[in-house]
């Protein structure tokens, strides 16, 4: 991967954004929609929520 100079200074000014409050949180997302339905599968939770199955399932494991 190549980058031109200005996407490379444009990188170097980057700030972390890690724990900046987020408007819409993927695990939070999780976790309504598997309070509002516990028989929900991965896949129909990954579909709803537009990310992996990994994703997911790292959500569920870890945070969950």
């Amino acid at each position: 991967m190549f980058l031109s100079i200005s996407g490379a200074v444009r990188l170097k000014k980057r700030e972390p954004v890690e724990n900046e409050p987020h408007e819409r949180r993927p695990r939070d997302s999780v976790e309504t929609l598997i309070r509002e339905n516990r028989r929900i599968t991965v896949r129909e939770l990954s579909g709803i929520l537009h990310i992996s199955d990994g994703s997911l399932k790292t959500i569920i494991k870890q945070h969950l």
